[in-house]
C-alpha cells in the first residue's frame, strides 16, 4: 500500500528542495530541525553527530541535491539514535569531506557514476574507513 503524502509532508518538501526557512541553513541541527521523531531520539548528552554541517559543499547545486536527499531520509527515519548514527551521520560526514575535496570534478550527484563510486571507495579505504557492510 503506497502511502499519501500530507500537505505537511508537501510544505516541508517545498521548503527543503527550495531551501526555504530552516533548510537554507547550512548547518541543521538535529535536536530543533522540525523533524518530531528524530527529534525525540537525539541523547541529551552532548553528541558529536549532532547536526549536519554542509558548510564545506562548495557547489549549490550539489549543496541542494544533498539537503534535498538528507531531508528525504530523515524524514523516513525509523529506528534508535545508534542506527541513525552509524548507518547515515557518519557516512554523510564523510560524503562531504569527499566531496569538499573533489567539488572540480563533481558537478551534480544525479550524474554521478562508477568511477565516483570507485574513487569514493578509495578514499574512505585512504582515510582508515571500514567500508565493509556490517549488521547491527
Amino acid at each position: 500500500m503506497i502511502k499519501k503524502k500530507t500537505e505537511a509532508q508537501d510544505e516541508k518538501i517545498h521548503k527543503v528542495y527550495n531551501l526555504i526557512g530552516v533548510y537554507e541553513n547550512d548547518i541543521w541541527e538535529l535536536r530543533n530541525c522540525g523533524f518530531k521523531y528524530i527529534q525525540s531520539i537525539m541523547p541529551d548528552n552532548p553528541a558529536i553527530y549532532k547536526e549536519i554541517d554542509f558548510c564545506d559543499i562548495k557547489n549549490e547545486v550539489i549543496k541542494k541535491e544533498l539537503k534535498y536527499f538528507i531531508f528525504n531520509r530523515l524524514i523516513n527515519f525509523k529506528g534508535i539514535y545508534n542506527t541513525l548514527r552509524q548507518n547515515f551521520l557518519c557516512p554523510v560526514r564523510w560524503l562531504i569531506k569527499y566531496l569538499e575535496i573533489n567539488s572540480e570534478n563533481i558537478k551534480t550527484l544525479s550524474k554521478i557514476d562508477k568511477s565516483f563510486e570507485d574513487n569514493y571507495k578509495k578514499f574512505l579505504l585512504q582515510s582508515n574507513v571500514n567500508i565493509t557492510y556490517r549488521k547491527n
